[in-house]
């Protein structure tokens, strides 16, 4: 008797959503339904962070409900309600193209000694031998000591070979963090800030608003993070921690500090991992707007609704 045939992750997600016990949540979620089995080839990612998220609220205890109309003629994806509370999820979803990313070269990394709590991405000509990994490190660490939160150098052979350059994006809490350059850093960025511009705009005023970033790429949420609280750079208004000579903080660049939609405070990063036929999301970040601020009703809604991991 041969095996039963596997679903497809898109009737996986459809038939959980058939399966939900809460008769009001279903109903209001057979739109995301028809939307997951009818979208074409560009609308399935979005309809799939939908789903999830959705699906993620309602196993937390949350009745749900789709397409709020605004104020403004807009509307938020779910309000999300339970034991009297309400929040209003607006979520947002975005493709990286996640390439292979290669080890830093064992020679770089054991000759870069720079002390500093900060991170650092870099890139390096794959051609290069060890004399040019060895010349590479050497203006690697010359700039790693000096350099400010946000500054980058290129190494070149010649005006127009590039051998390697370094980038240094935050601080960090214990010592020397080296990554390899993420190379759409720039371009996510601003896809990232343009899709937020657009949850903003489907706030609802005096209503707890969380916006729900569903990505791909799991440093998807430190360039979230930037867009919403500002880049790192380093604050000559401030006091250094003890025993550190620089003092570091946020520029005035983020969409909050900008006070953009005073009424969106938290924010959740998740993650989702998705092959044929399963998707989990990640147990997700969250971020606030100013967490003194911001009640603490709220932050516990928003944790108990939307971090948690589930395997579907």
């Amino acid at each position: 008797m041969s095996a039963p045939k596997a679903l497809s992750l898109r009737e996986q997600l459809s038939r959980q959503i058939r399966l939900t016990h809460d008769w009001h949540s279903f109903r209001a979620l057979s739109g995301v339904w028809a939307l997951l089995e009818r979208a074409g080839a560009q609308r399935v990612p979005s309809a799939m962070a939908e789903a999830l998220v959705a699906l993620r609220l309602i196993r937390a205890g949350f009745s749900v409900e789709a397409d709020i109309p605004t104020p403004n003629g807009k509307s938020c994806d779910f309000r999300a309600t339970r034991q009297g509370q309400s929040m209003c999820v607006h979520v947002k979803q975005i493709s990286t193209i996640i390439e292979q990313t290669p080890a830093i070269p064992a020679q770089l990394r054991a000759s870069i000694a720079c002390r500093r709590k900060v991170r650092a991405e870099v890139w390096w000509s794959p051609r290069l031998d060890a004399s040019g990994l060895a010349r590479l490190s050497r203006s690697f660490n010359a700039f790693l000591r000096e350099a400010a939160i946000g500054e980058s150098l290129s190494v070149r052979d010649a005006p127009n070979i590039e051998i390697g350059r370094v980038a240094i994006h935050r601080p960090t809490q214990r010592t020397l963090e080296l990554r390899v350059e993420r190379a759409d850093r720039v371009r996510t960025l601003d896809r990232i800030e343009r899709l937020t511009l657009r949850a903003f705009e489907q706030c609802m005023p005096r209503s707890v608003n969380v916006i729900a970033l569903v990505g791909n790429h799991m440093s998807d949420w430190e360039l979230f993070d930037v867009a919403l609280h500002g880049t790192f750079v380093e604050r000559w208004d401030r006091v250094p921690h003890k025993g550190e000579r620089r003092a570091y903080g946020r520029a005035d660049d983020g969409l909050w500090t900008r006070h953009r939609a005073p009424w969106c405070a938290l924010a959740v990063s998740l993650t989702a991992t998705v092959s044929d036929s399963n998707a989990q999301l990640s147990p997700g970040i969250l971020l606030t707007r100013e967490e003194d601020a911001t009640p603490a009703a709220a932050i516990q809604m928003a944790r108990r609704g939307l971090l948690r991991s589930h395997s579907h």
